[in-house]
């Protein structure tokens, strides 16, 4: 019985302990989870509406004025979709290389890369182990070294993959200048020239990039220890896109 409210249901008429649901094997949903998919829903919802609005205007239509929106999200959740990537790679390339060459746990140089249990083959040690969340709160309470690890690998490479992908992407400063002339508009009070709107750009872009970045990390990161339901990324992507539309 997988379904969190029936099991609560068929644990009270069992004489079974409530704090059973919060901490469950298996990998089972529980109460904390129940918990965490809230409170981490309406943060994102949150953080989705803070923006930062800087005014524009229309170079020949006077009176024609509006404001360009730089989110808080700049870079929406590409950054931690690579970093989940990346971190599923290694994990992947950690098991092929344990399965061929090191079943018994023996190469100290394979041992590095990843550590496997050959009953269930999850990870046991080495950098596949240090690269995947713990199964729920419970192991993260028993082993807080990996748990931390875990977030501070998804929060890294979710900022470094942010400022590669504003720069490919065409989310810049200077891009965003650019685009911004093409299409006749411009910055109250600065010349119309890409460098003098880009100058006002790189006062917030840069750092929101980052923020952006540590932010969905830390989410994802947290969300899959915590066991959230549809895990963080998948709650980033499924209120965005609600809200999108």
């Amino acid at each position: 019985t997988y379904g969190i409210l029936p099991y609560i249901v068929s644990l009270l008429m069992s004489g079974g302990s409530i704090v059973d649901a919060f901490f469950r094997s298996s990998g089972a949903p529980t109460l904390i989870g129940l918990f965490t998919t809230i409170i981490i829903g309406a943060f994102i919802i949150y953080i989705e509406g803070v923006r930062l609005e800087l005014p524009i205007a229309h170079a020949q239509y006077r009176g024609f004025r509006g404001r360009y929106p730089v989110k808080l999200l700049y870079v929406s959740v590409i950054p931690v979709i690579l970093a989940s990537a990346m971190t599923s790679s290694i994990y992947m390339v950690a098991q092929i290389m344990w399965a061929r060459y090191n079943v018994n746990n023996t190469s100290f140089f394979f041992n590095i890369l990843g550590k496997f249990d050959p009953q269930n083959t999850t990870p046991i040690g080495g950098l596949a182990y240090y690269v995947t969340p713990p199964a729920g709160l419970g192991e993260a309470m028993i082993d807080p070294f990996r748990a931390l690890s875990f977030v501070t690998v998804m929060v890294v490479a979710s900022i470094l993959f942010a400022k590669v992908w504003v720069e490919v992407s065409g989310l810049s400063a200077q891009n965003v200048s650019k685009q911004l002339i093409d299409s006749g508009m411009q910055i109250p009070g600065f010349r119309r020239r890409p460098t003098s709107i880009s100058h006002v750009l790189n006062r917030y872009i840069p750092i929101l990039t980052v923020l952006s970045g540590f932010f969905v990390g830390l989410i994802a990161g947290v969300s899959q220890i915590l066991g959230a339901f549809g895990s963080g990324t998948g709650l980033l992507l499924t209120i965005g896109i609600i809200i999108q539309y």
